[in-house]
């Protein structure tokens, strides 16, 4: 839920940066004579790392016998440019400073789990969001529906399916410093039992699967044996979906899920409107009741079946 902008990227200790001085002309501080065998009247520093006090240092921009020590940590490269050319402006000839990133340790965040290239990586100046980093990571090894995101950071976590991130730009934050993004695979299941042509346990083959697809994959009802009228959904329902819908849950505790079954009636026009519109979810059990004579049909076939041989025979 955290719909922050990006996070400046600042400096860190660690991270490798390159100074560059430049003076009017030669014969300053730095520039001792025109040319100075560089080409110009600039020196480039040595490539140097943020100490663990966050610091840099800079001959003759010493303050307060800090022996050259810039403050870096926590600050922007312009802001370390400024503080070093104004350090230097009575000692230089009208000193310009450049300072640029070389190498940044600093800022980064982990992707771990089923991506094809885990790793740290560096945040963009101009901010990565969960999808970028996962493209960073050289993308999700599942598809989308049956993929989890969970986005750690700190001590909270929060998780969402890659196809929520996908379909529901919102959630697609933007990712902070030492975030961590862990991608798990996540296979949803419905079974689908009694009176159809196949009774299997079927993972979701996309996002959404509806009653009326689960029949379909299953085979559809068996003639013979199904009573259209009685197509139930087994599902643990949620405490507070239940009173939503007005269900008496007063001797249910709000603390688990409740047990819960919908019943659908086939034979009606809207029984098969609702169950097109009725996603399953995972580890629901769809059931068809078999049709009450559905035993006696089945006596009658033996029956048939024995008088049939017994005519042969005679």
């Amino acid at each position: 839920t955290d719909r922050s902008p990006p996070t400046e990227a600042v400096l860190g200790v660690g991270d490798i940066i390159r100074v560059t001085i430049f003076e009017a002309g030669g014969g300053g501080l730095f520039v001792q004579s025109s040319g100075s065998g560089n080409g110009g009247n600039f020196v480039t520093l040595p490539d140097q790392e943020v100490d663990q006090g966050g610091n840099i240092s800079v001959p003759y921009a010493g303050k307060d016998n800090n022996s050259g020590f810039i403050k870096a940590k926590g600050r922007r490269l312009v802001e370390v440019q400024t503080d070093i050319q104004q350090r230097l402006m009575n000692k230089a000839i009208e000193p310009q400073v450049i300072v640029t990133m070389v190498k940044r340790t600093s800022n980064l965040f982990s992707v771990m789990g089923d991506v094809n290239q885990p790793g740290r990586f560096t945040l963009e100046q101009g901010g990565t969001r969960i999808l970028d980093a996962l493209s960073v990571a050289g993308g999700p090894r599942n598809n989308d529906y049956n993929t989890l995101v969970t986005l750690q950071r700190g001590s909270r976590s929060a998780t969402a399916r890659l196809s929520t991130l996908l379909t529901q730009s919102e959630n697609n934050v933007f990712v902070q410093p030492y975030d961590l993004i862990a991608v798990k695979k996540d296979e949803r299941h419905y079974n689908v039992l009694g009176a159809t042509q196949n009774n299997s346990r079927v993972a979701f083959e996309a996002e959404s699967v509806m009653l009326a697809d689960a029949i379909a994959k299953a085979g559809g009802l068996n003639s013979e044996l199904a009573q259209p009228g009685m197509v139930v959904v087994f599902r643990r329902e949620g405490f507070n979906t239940l009173v939503d819908m007005g269900v008496d849950v007063k001797h249910q505790s709000d603390n688990e899920p409740v047990p819960t079954v919908y019943r659908f009636d086939l034979t009606e026009p809207t029984g098969m409107f609702l169950a097109q519109k009725m996603p399953l979810r995972n580890d629901d059990v769809v059931y068809v009741s078999q049709h009450p004579f559905a035993d006696v049909s089945k006596l009658v076939g033996i029956l048939r079946d024995v008088l049939f041989i017994k005519l042969i025979n005679d």
